[in-house]
């Protein structure tokens, strides 16, 4: 399902967006099992503090980066059995309710950060 799909349907006009960010200042809700893994939880904060009415107060772009890389480096990736999950997701299902066991995740060993190179 779409941010807003069940306000403005699948094929929402320009006007019908700027009404319910602009006018109604409504913002996509998280799922509250998203709010259960450490790691995901502290992205939804972040993704919420960017979407602040107030442009002052939204997160800084440094400070953006700094949180992304913090998580990075104290939340360890999938394991092996939790990454064939993963593989089902794509564009139309993002808004599955996976969320990874955090024991058998402390368990796995960090992955490596892509060379600047390839970014």
């Amino acid at each position: 399902m779409l941010p807003f799909e069940d306000t403005v349907g699948q094929h929402p006009t320009l006007e019908d967006m700027q009404e319910v960010v602009s006018q109604k200042k409504m913002r996509p809700v998280f799922k509250e099992i998203w709010r259960k893994h450490p790691g995901i939880s502290v992205l939804c904060d972040t993704i919420e503090e960017c979407w602040d009415q107030d442009a002052e107060a939204r997160l800084s772009a440094s400070c953006i980066q700094e949180r992304l890389t913090f998580l990075y480096k104290t939340q360890p990736p999938y394991p092996e059995t939790q990454m064939s999950m993963l593989k089902e997701i794509t564009c139309s299902t993002a808004t599955s309710n996976i969320c990874p066991d955090t024991a058998s995740m402390c368990r796995s060993q960090p992955i490596l950060l892509p060379k600047e190179s390839s970014i």
